[in-house]
């Protein structure tokens, strides 16, 4: 499932990147901010960070405990097989360190870097859990605000009534 799901991530990726789509203003752009499903290499990150974090083989924790972490980690291979055919749109940084604030993301990039050198485990694993959750979390959000604008858009049409008097 998840090499199935990876070859339709790749098609689509493929078939988005030669396609331009149409923005509001009429020009014909090609949508570099945010990528259509999860990306193959952070789903494939987020397992290699698990092993990293807990690197003992499975049977070390006993059969009962390893059967139940097997069961475990196929499900969280076949979610993320489904989130990388999924539409929720995840950031592409390819914007990030343009403009005035580059000097600021060099620091930040560095801080990073020293972070994962000191304490690789936990940062390795919080960075691409970060990253997939800011997908689901910008999803709700964009859910919630559209919904909140079409109500604000949406007033009711009174009908005016003749009295009968």
């Amino acid at each position: 499932m998840y090499l199935m799901c990876g070859a339709f991530r790749l098609a689509r990726f493929n078939v988005q990147a030669s396609r331009p789509r149409i923005v509001a203003a009429g020009t014909i752009k090609v949508d570099k901010k945010s990528f259509v499903g999860l990306p193959i290499p952070v789903a494939g990150g987020l397992i290699a960070a698990i092993v990293h974090f807990k690197p003992t083989p499975l049977i070390g924790y006993g059969p009962e405990k390893a059967r139940i972490y097997s069961v475990l980690l196929m499900l969280l291979v076949g979610l993320l097989s489904l989130m990388m055919v999924s539409t929720l749109r995840f950031s592409s940084f390819k914007t990030v360190g343009t403009g005035s604030r580059s000097m600021r993301t060099i620091i930040l990039v560095l801080a990073v870097g020293g972070l994962i050198v000191l304490y690789s485990q936990y940062v390795l694993l919080g960075l691409v859990l970060a990253y997939i959750f800011h997908g689901f979390i910008t999803r709700l959000i964009s859910v919630f605000w559209r919904k909140s604008e079409t109500e604000a858009t949406i007033e009711p049409n009174p009908v005016s009534r003749p009295s009968s008097h």
